[in-house]
């Protein structure tokens, strides 16, 4: 069930359609399907975020955390600390190594993190060459995740 809630989600085989993706994950839950339970959560995010992740110009959603393999930590900084990952790219068919930067202590100030997020949709939007981000994720710790993509060397 959470993989045709999957393919309504992101169009891939049928018409992208929300609400059959809601109502599927719903049904996975209800089984106490793990993944199905983290899908349904995503859909009861802050209102705020999830505006941003239904806007169509950004292009990125909401990525399960237990869909990253082979995390490892990169570096901390101020607010975040920086994790690498692979992740398989559902919308690109492929995996892909990514950047987990995972804002410290979000889960207690969600208004921070959409702040920061927003700054990144805009910079991204605007100039998509800066920066590439595939998606929101949020850790065991509940903290939010902005998922991007790192380059070869490890950078941001």
């Amino acid at each position: 069930m959470v993989n045709v809630s999957n393919c309504y989600y992101y169009g891939t085989g049928v018409e992208r359609n929300y609400q059959k993706s809601f109502e599927y994950c719903k049904r996975s839950a209800d089984f106490c399907d793990v993944n199905g339970i983290n899908s349904v959560g995503a859909y009861y995010i802050n209102p705020e975020l999830k505006k941003i992740l239904d806007d169509e110009k950004f292009k990125f959603s909401w990525i399960n955390y237990n869909e990253f393999k082979d995390i490892r930590e990169k570096g901390k900084g101020g607010f975040a600390t920086v994790y690498s990952a692979n992740w398989f790219d559902r919308i690109n068919n492929r995996w892909k190594y990514v950047a987990l930067k995972v804002i410290r202590n979000s889960n207690e100030n969600e208004q921070e993190f959409i702040e920061e997020l927003k700054n990144y949709c805009e910079i991204g939007y605007e100039n998509p060459s800066f920066l590439e981000c595939d998606g929101v994720s949020r850790n065991d710790d509940g903290d939010y995740i902005i998922v991007m993509g790192i380059a070869p060397k490890g950078s941001l």
